[in-house]
């Protein structure tokens, strides 16, 4: 027996449905790189200084948040040198729809938290990567990386 034709039409219009639902019921929503460094300050890489080969350990990130930024969306982790472990925190924007509303007027810090595995002995590089704000108030003035090293015996 075929299938109603009116059925097939919903689902096929569900993913136009559910992708305008940020347009239609709310906010915009953006992924974004975090602030690490805001107007001179610099964000507090937490990580162990000395840790055993073979072991892993947690790095916590603090970002610079408010206003519209409210929220951490994930922390990607990755390696493309051997010996630094480069770390991506990402926040999460919600942007007003309507024109009257607005986001709050304050900073926040947003903790990112990440494992990471110290597999040889000697130096491990903790490389934060993200943008730097100042100036102008919701300007981005540009990419941004810090750093901390672990020993690892």
């Amino acid at each position: 027996m075929p299938r109603p034709r009116y059925v097939v039409a919903l689902f096929g219009l569900a993913p136009i449905a559910v992708a305008g639902c940020n347009t239609l019921l709310g906010s915009d929503v953006r992924d974004e790189p975090a602030v690490i460094i805001f107007h001179g300050d610099t964000t507090a890489i937490e990580a162990p200084s000395l840790t055993p080969t073979g072991t892993s350990f947690v790095v916590t990130v603090q970002t610079f948040g408010g206003g519209c930024t409210r929220e951490v969306a994930r922390t990607d982790v990755g390696t493309t040198v051997p010996g630094v472990v480069d770390i991506y925190p990402v926040n999460r924007t919600r942007m007003p729809r309507e024109a009257n509303e607005g986001c709050a007027d304050d900073l926040l810090e947003l903790r990112h938290s990440a494992t990471v595995h110290a597999s040889t002995p000697g130096p491990l590089v903790l490389r934060v990567h993200g943008v730097q704000r100042g100036g102008v108030t919701g300007s981005t003035t540009g990419a941004a990386v810090v750093e901390r090293t672990v020993m690892v015996q």
